[in-house]
């Protein structure tokens, strides 16, 4: 059983939207922890194309850290393995990554989203919200309330 526990946007103000996916896998490791699966895409906003970035479920939550599965440090650890450059853990990181997925660790883009992480405060920039909270129809939400924006 697959459940989504948290959606997001960010517009890293590169020209593109990097939507990220949170899921509850329903299942946990020999530790306890939560599996969480992370998908991530891109969206260009000239072209409308939408490429996949990253499909994985590398990333635990461990009931003993004091966070929530859909807390934003969570958001932050999914967005940092989304975001995961050359030379910020073992090369070995890297080894299934397609070309493309090479080439975007390697970008600028990529490294704006790794940089709009550090701050996930939804802080407003030039009257785009930075990182938005989306409902299962793609419309911004508080995620607080569940409010509609």
């Amino acid at each position: 059983m697959r459940e989504m526990i948290r959606r997001v946007v960010c517009q890293p103000l590169t020209g593109s939207k990097i939507e990220i996916r949170m899921y509850d896998t329903g299942r946990r490791d020999s530790r306890g922890m939560t599996r969480i699966e992370v998908e991530a895409d891109r969206l260009d906003l000239n072209s409308g194309e939408r490429k996949v970035l990253f499909s994985g479920s590398d990333l635990y939550m461990s009931p003993g850290m004091g966070t929530c599965d859909d807390s934003d440090a969570m958001v932050k650890c999914a967005v940092s393995m989304v975001a995961m450059r050359p030379g910020d853990t073992d090369s070995d990181w890297f080894d299934n990554y397609s070309p493309d997925q090479l080439e975007w660790s390697r970008s600028y883009e990529c490294e704006a989203l790794q940089e709009s992480a550090l701050d996930l405060s939804e802080t407003e920039l030039d009257g785009w919200r930075q990182w938005t909270d989306l409902d299962d129809n793609g419309q911004p939400i508080d995620f607080e309330t569940g409010d509609p924006l």
